[in-house]
């Protein structure tokens, strides 16, 4: 059966063994349709105190057409509230989607909406709670879209142990990652920096199966 259509939002997820929340497809069954919004997870109830998931904050693996955050209720340049979801203090990824790599497979990973989130600040946008590793992860995961034109769509990827944004594996390619703050507090005037990359795109494992044909920022 497809975990499709399903709503996840005004949960405090914290401290359990594995991801916070996962939405898990099976091969060509994906996992799609859904919406995560106005969630805390890895910290305590104020945000500001990590209680980590052991593993990452959300992650979706064969999972397409996506919503994770939203612009409802969201304030522009002030604390994560309405739609915003906060994954920070994780132990690995804040946010990760997963895909196959196979030719002969059309794309699961893919067409998926990462908006208005704060991942590895605290909920106030002020101070550094980093997940462990990457902010935001895709691998063998093409054509989704990471923030937007507008300011309620910004992410805050900052502060994390490993790379703002990453991008890996032949079969990612077609991302767009815009208007996001990468490295900065909410108020882009303060550095928090990643500990390493701002964005990276490549292979995960070194080697020739990096990413291509995706797109970071633009002019509108």
């Amino acid at each position: 059966l497809q975990t499709s259509n399903n709503k996840v939002r005004n949960n405090l997820v914290s401290g359990n063994s594995g991801a916070g929340i996962a939405i898990t497809g099976t091969g060509s069954i994906v996992a799609d349709g859904n919406t995560v919004t106005s969630n805390i997870v890895g910290t305590d109830i104020t945000g500001l105190r990590a209680i980590p998931n052991a593993s990452d904050g959300i992650l979706l693996t064969d999972s397409g057409n996506n919503t994770i955050g939203g612009t409802a209720g969201v304030s522009v340049g002030g604390r994560c509230t309405g739609e915003c979801n906060l994954f920070s203090g994780n132990g690995a990824n804040g946010i990760g989607i997963q895909g196959v790599e196979s030719l002969q497979t059309a794309p699961t990973a893919t067409n998926n909406r990462i908006i208005g989130n704060y991942v590895g600040v605290d909920i106030d946008g002020l101070n550094e709670l980093r997940n462990y590793d990457i902010g935001f992860e895709a691998q063998d995961a093409p054509n989704n879209i990471v923030g937007g034109t507008t300011p309620v769509e910004r992410n805050i990827f900052s502060g994390n142990g490993g790379a703002g944004v990453s991008i890996t594996s032949t079969f990612s390619y077609g991302n767009v990652i815009q208007g996001n703050y990468i490295g900065v507090d909410r108020s882009g005037m303060r550095r928090m920096a990643n500990h390493k990359m701002g964005v990276n795109l490549g292979s995960p494992f070194g080697g020739s199966n990096n990413s291509h044909d995706n797109m970071i920022g633009g002019t509108a």
